[in-house]
Order: C-alpha cells, then sequence, then structure tokens
C-alpha cells in the first residue's frame, strides 16, 4: 500500500505552522513517532533550514534542529 503525499500548501498558513511548530518540538524530544511523518514534508523541512538529518545515522539521534529550527521552536513556545 503506498503512503500518501501530503502537502502543507492545502492547509491555511496557520495551520501548517502549527503543524510544522509540532514537528519541530517531535525532533527536539527526540519522539520516534516523527520517523512516521511522511517524507515530503520531512524533505521540506530540510529544504527550509528547520531539520538537519545525519545519513550516515537516519534515526532520531540522527536528526537535529538547525539553528533556523530552533528559533522558531523557542518563538512557538513562548507564545
Amino acid at each position: 500500500m503506498e503512503t500518501p503525499n501530503y502537502n502543507l500548501d492545502a492547509l491555511s498558513d496557520v495551520e501548517a505552522d502549527k503543524i510544522v511548530n509540532r514537528l519541530l518540538l517531535m525532533v527536539h524530544k527526540k519522539d520516534s513517532l516523527f520517523t512516521c511523518i511522511s517524507d515530503h514534508i520531512i524533505s521540506e523541512m530540510m529544504m527550509q533550514d528547520l531539520i538537519e538529518i545525519d545519513f550516515d545515522n537516519e534515526t532520531m539521534e540522527g536528526t537535529t534542529l538547525t539553528e533556523k529550527g530552533m528559533l522558531r521552536l523557542s518563538k512557538s513556545l513562548n507564545q
């Protein structure tokens, strides 16, 4: 069974921001459920320079927030 390609562009900006902020929190907390997220969305987060993935260690331990991702998460937690 093929996984559908989810696209955050179909959501309003506010809804998409909430989802991205929750995903950033998952990365920060090393929540293994993040690995269930669509590759398309993870790729988008990488292209936006929010996360980095160590391709030699494609686990939660190898997935980290970039400086931009940390700043965005910090702002969302302080709202």
